[in-house]
């Protein structure tokens, strides 16, 4: 080898270096996005609205496989209940399962407490079985 071995592998070593550290950064961001989704949820109080085109048959409100909230028999077209709601610095994941008669449409508003409230309007044809998820930033 020419010149000075040395300073070439110092060099050679700065470089690996300079390419180990944002691997090892983006990997230990991924652990940090796990360890926030589990502990982090607390229970908020949430008033939910939902509201039909025609009367449904049923309809269930889920979040994490536990019913937060049951109409069967559903009789009406507009529900309302305040219930706690388990939410994390993301926001709130719900699953929405209802029949309706025919093709309607189907809104749902939830309002946490001290947040602004989000909405989301469906359409469907009969059955329903829906993700919704809400979310918030740190503005709201």
């Amino acid at each position: 080898m020419r010149g000075r071995p040395i300073i070439q592998w110092i060099l050679f070593l700065g470089l690996w270096i300079c390419l180990v550290v944002p691997i090892v950064l983006v990997t230990r961001g991924g652990r940090t996005i796990q360890t926030l989704q589990g502990p982090d949820n607390t229970a908020v109080p949430t008033w939910v609205s939902l509201h039909f085109s025609a009367e449904p048959s049923y309809f269930e409100l889920l979040q994490h496989d536990q019913v937060l909230w049951r109409e069967d028999p559903a009789s009406g077209v507009e529900f309302d209940k305040s219930f706690p709601v388990s939410m994390d610095e993301f926001g709130a994941e719900f699953v929405l399962k209802s029949r309706l008669p025919g093709a309607g449409v189907l809104e749902i508003i939830i309002e946490p407490d001290e947040q602004q409230e989000r909405s989301r309007t469906l359409w469907v044809n009969g059955e329903v079985h829906e993700t919704l998820t809400f979310s918030w930033s740190r503005d709201d």
